[in-house]
């Protein structure tokens, strides 16, 4: 029996999580949508209270979609993965998170005083 072949995409970490879709099945990009989806807590309170719903969304969002990328919270980067691994999608990720420069820093009577690099 032969060998299962893994899908590769390319994730992009930036300020968020960035999936080209046609690296991805479509449902894939349902699976992620639908884990992103989650029930608006302001729509549920004004139900339980009785009070008028009809220009409060029953969900929030936490997913960006356009014709070519989905774009995804930076802080769920090991669900997303998790699904992604699920799929049978072999991830292979591009880190553009910027790392700031490393502040030496000392206390001098009682006060921090930071030595910035040029």
């Amino acid at each position: 029996m032969g060998r299962r072949t893994r899908r590769r995409a390319k994730i992009i970490v930036d300020s968020r999580v960035i999936l080209k879709l046609s690296d991805i099945s479509l449902s894939t990009v349902g699976e992620l949508r639908q884990t992103f989806t989650v029930k608006n807590p302001k729509h549920q309170n004004a139900a339980r209270m009785g009070f008028w719903t009809k220009d409060i969304p029953k969900t929030v969002t936490n997913y960006e979609i356009d014709e070519d990328f989905l774009y995804l919270p930076r802080g769920a980067l090991k669900k997303i993965l998790s699904i992604l691994k699920e799929s049978g999608v072999s991830p292979i990720i591009s880190d553009r998170t910027i790392t700031p420069p490393c502040i030496q820093s000392k206390m001098i009577g009682g006060k921090m005083i930071a030595d910035v690099p040029n």
